[in-house]
Order: structure tokens, then sequence, then C-alpha cells
């Protein structure tokens, strides 16, 4: 059987397939529109957010390390019956991966894991088989009489989207790869809703790029990795800053323009969600230079312990077992794994 250091190296090459279709499915829901499929792929979308996260937390849990590299996805193209085939041929490679790495490790929890994992991806590539036989049926229609194309968008404002896209994306990955690697818990669940907040502005960006006619730019930066849980928020709320100042900045510029009254609000709302990223990282960054024990929420106030009860500040809440009929996680895998080898 497979060794602690295959075992990692098998999920961390799962965790690159679930990279590369998390952004392929993305991109297709984006393009798409509004509408009942394109909710239904972006829904498969967020199930494999949710499996990186899984295979990050029993990576580190097995003493490795999450990769944030992505398997490359054939993406482009024009016609959503393509799509759609690059969709089930994506959940046919995932589907004989997983059953591989299942048969080849001991490990119960491992393989639980992957079990629940493969039940999604069935589901899923169900729902892309269903999606292709619907487009190839409709293919012989053609685009409808009167069917509007998407208004061009100008090269200042598609530089606008390319950046806010870019940044979104590597913090959605900086501030996951963080949460995966700190010690502290509480660090780690702020870091978690920061990430899926910057999500959602990936999405806004996205969505708009998408709507003009451009595919959505899944590019990023250097991610920061970061030595300790202080230096990690130092550089978040670098990141912060600077994004929080650009989406000002831009926002301003084109404050004038009725061709761009939708940018605009979304770089405002966008940017007071980044400052209030600062307020909760700061709070983080003086606890940890305090050496405090993590013990109420950041960003909620000194009087709000982090679960319900008389929790003091000095006494932390007590850690409960997670559930073993939660959706939101396998707990079969939560802080057992490194303690059964």
């Amino acid at each position: 059987m497979a060794s602690r250091e295959d075992v990692i190296r098998m999920l961390q090459a799962d965790m690159r397939d679930e990279h590369g279709a998390l952004i392929l499915y993305l991109q297709h829901a984006f393009m798409m529109g509004e509408g009942e499929e394109a909710a239904e792929i972006e829904g498969a979308a967020r199930d494999e957010m949710r499996h990186f996260r899984w295979l990050a937390q029993a990576i580190t849990q097995l003493g490795g390390v999450p990769t944030l590299d992505r398997t490359e996805m054939e993406l482009g193209g024009t016609e959503v019956q393509e799509w759609m085939l690059r969709d089930v041929r994506a959940e046919e490679d995932a589907i004989a991966a997983y059953e591989q790495h299942r048969d080849a490790i001991d490990d119960p929890r491992i393989k639980a894991l992957i079990g629940r994992i493969l039940t999604d991806e069935r589901a899923h590539l169900d729902l892309f088989r269903s999606l292709n036989e619907e487009t190839a049926a409709e293919s012989g229609a053609g685009e409808e009489e009167g069917e509007e194309k998407p208004a061009a968008m100008d090269g200042e404002a598609a530089a606008v989207l390319d950046y806010a896209t870019r940044h979104e994306y590597t913090v959605v990955l900086q501030y996951l790869f963080h949460s995966f690697m700190t010690p502290d818990d509480e660090a780690s669940r702020e870091w978690e809703t920061v990430a899926i907040n910057e999500m959602q502005h990936l999405g806004w960006f996205g969505e708009m790029a998408a709507e003009a006619g451009r595919f959505p730019l899944f590019a990023r930066e250097m991610v920061h990795k970061g030595e300790d849980t202080k230096d990690m928020l130092d550089a978040d709320l670098s990141a912060e800053r600077a994004v929080a100042a650009a989406y000002a900045q831009h926002a301003e510029r084109f404050r004038d323009s009725p061709d761009h009254a939708d940018l605009v609000e979304i770089l405002e709302r966008a940017g007071e969600n980044e400052e209030f990223h600062i307020h909760m990282f700061g709070l983080m960054a003086e606890r940890a230079a305090a050496e405090q024990a993590p013990h109420q929420r950041p960003g909620v106030g000194a009087t709000q312990p982090s679960r319900d009860g008389d929790a003091s500040e000095s006494e932390p809440a007590p850690k409960e077992p997670p559930s073993a009929t939660s959706t939101d996680s396998p707990g079969f895998t939560v802080g057992s794994l490194k303690d059964s080898h």
C-alpha cells in the first residue's frame, strides 16, 4: 500500500485537479450568464472548492504542504456544447484518478474522504452529460432572431477588470493557504471567511467581463506563503491596503462616465469589503503580536465570545467535536489523521 509520502503526493495531485476544474467551471458559468444552467455549473464549482479545502486539510494533517498549482484545462472556445464536453472529460478524468487513489490507500479516513468526494464528482458527471445532450439538441437552432451581442468594452475598463480578477484570484489562494497552514484555529476560520468574500468579488468582476464578451482573466500574482501567523497577516494587510486604494482610484477615474456606472458600483462595493478585511486582519495581527490565545471573533468586539455562553476573556470557549452529520466538511478527517500513524 501507499506510504505517507505517496498519499500526500496523490492528494496534492487531486488538489491540482480540483483547482483546474474549479477555474474551468467558473469560466463556463460566467460566459453562459444568467440562467438555470449557469447556476448549476457554478454550484459544481463550489463543490470543487470545498473538495480543494478538504484535501488541503488532509495533507496538512499528514505533515505535508498543500499545493496551489492547478492542472491546466483547455479554456477558450465559443460554443456551449464545446464547454460541456470539456466538463464531461474533466469529471471522467477526476473519477478515474480518485478511484485509483482510493484503491491504493489503506488509511480508512482518507478512503472515506475520497469516497465522499466521488459522490459529488459522479453527480457532476451526470449534470454535464445532461447539459451536453441539451446543448447538442439545440445546436442546430442557431442564434435567436434579434438576440443582442454583448457591448464591446473599452481598453481602460478591460484593464481594470483584468487587474481586479488577477488580484482577487491571487488573494483567494493566498488566504486559503494561510488558513491551511496556521496553527491558530481562530485565524484559520477568519482567513477562510475572507477568502469566501474575495471569491464573491472574483465572481462580480468575472461576470462583468463575460457580459462584455471577454474571458475573465484567471491568472495570479506570486502568492505569499508566510513563515508564521503574524508574517502572513502582515502580508495580507499590505495586500488589502493596496487593493482598497486601487479600487478607490479606479472608481474615481470612471465616476463621471455613464458607460462605466456598473463598474464603479462594483469597485466601490468591493472596496468597502476590503476596508473591513483590513479591520479584521488588523485585530488578528494585534492578537498574534500580543500572543493572546484565540477566544473571540475578530471584528465583532471585546465582549462578544466566539460561541454562545459565558466564555470570559481569559478563558477560551471549549472546542466542540465535529458533527458526524455535518455536510460542510468531513469530520472524520479533522484533527485526527496525524495521530493515527
